[in-house]
């Protein structure tokens, strides 16, 4: 039995994506909520979205006037669904194959915090290179998340990385906010950058900083390892 689950996706602009996104998810789970988030599109996406939701019950919807940015419009996600846990599915991923979410219930206990594909990043929100501060983090393009944990993090924010300070608080507490890597690449195929690829990253100031402050660290680093 699977336990209580919703899906997220939020789509800006990339009806035709979230489209086949939905569509792949119900094909294999008829009866697990899917919670979609238009984070301010100003195109056809809301009437394609109603349409859809015409056709399959368990598909919500929520319209916001504004592009809240992709780690909000997560946010708000988390306080709107009630289940247990959540996956997170982005707009330019596609489900191939069943059995996603019983496979990775096997894997979780009492202490697991969030299940996906992990990646080391650095406190900053970028792939590890060496610099920095490590951290595991669990990617929100296709993650399951316990909800309840998640309101004991710092919660999601901005775009590009928006888990990273959530993922920098879990991993200072990793036997009760556990992070688990799987292969969700086995079941589900991910486009990667749909979204920002037609649009960009909409970066605030923080992240903008962020960046700058990335590229300035390691070219300090790189530089002081060639003098050595």
């Amino acid at each position: 039995m699977i336990p209580s689950i919703s899906v997220v996706i939020i789509n800006y602009k990339t009806i035709e994506l979230t489209k086949k996104a939905i569509k792949s998810i119900y094909n294999f789970y008829q009866s697990i909520p899917i919670l979609v988030i238009d984070n301010g599109s100003k195109n056809e996406s809301r009437n394609q979205l109603k349409e859809m939701a015409n056709k399959i019950p368990v598909l919500n919807l929520i319209f916001l006037k504004e592009n809240i940015n992709h780690g909000p419009a997560l946010d708000l996600a988390f306080k709107k669904v009630q289940t247990d846990w959540i996956l997170t599915f982005d707009s330019d991923c596609e489900m191939f194959k069943r059995d996603l979410i019983e496979d990775i219930f096997q894997q979780v206990s009492s202490n697991t915090y969030a299940i996906g594909k992990k990646n080391e990043y650095d406190e900053l929100g970028f792939s590890f290179t060496g610099f920095g501060k490590k951290v595991d983090y669990i990617h929100p393009s296709c993650g399951i998340y316990n909800r309840r944990k998640y309101f004991k993090l710092s919660p999601f924010f901005n775009h590009g990385s928006p888990c990273i300070n959530n993922m920098i608080d879990a991993n200072k507490h990793k036997s009760q906010f556990q992070l688990i890597d799987f292969s969700v690449g086995n079941y589900v195929y991910h486009l990667g950058a749909g979204t920002v690829s037609h649009y960009g990253y909409n970066l605030n100031y923080i992240s903008k900083f962020r960046f700058i402050k990335w590229k300035y660290r390691n070219f300090l680093n790189k530089l002081l390892t060639f003098f050595k």
